[in-house]
């Protein structure tokens, strides 16, 4: 069967929030903050939809390795290393999960 797409609304966050993620490892591009009644903790993702030079076009591939008090239910927080993240505000994504 083919893997889960979910829509999800994100936001983004620097290293504000601390230099490691909920699992202990270094924030860095790829690092996504999620709710884990939603999106397991360890699952590999890749990520689409979202408008924003700070991040590779078209999309990328990340970790849900991290999570933050605002981000319940269809949430997720990309970890963006540099740039506008105010910017970036609130956006639909579409959320694949891979494995």
């Amino acid at each position: 069967p083919p893997n889960p797409v979910l829509n999800m609304v994100a936001s983004a966050y620097g290293t504000e929030c601390g230099k490691y993620d909920y699992m202990g490892n270094p924030v860095k591009l790829g690092t996504i903050a999620v709710d884990p009644s939603v999106i397991p903790l360890g699952t590999k993702l890749y990520i689409e939809g979202y408008d924003f030079s700070g991040l590779p076009a078209g999309g990328f591939y990340g970790v849900a390795s991290d999570i933050g008090g605002a981000i319940k239910g269809n949430r997720i927080d990309i970890y963006i290393p540099s740039g506008d993240l105010k910017a970036f505000g609130f956006q639909n994504v579409k959320v694949h999960i891979v494995e």
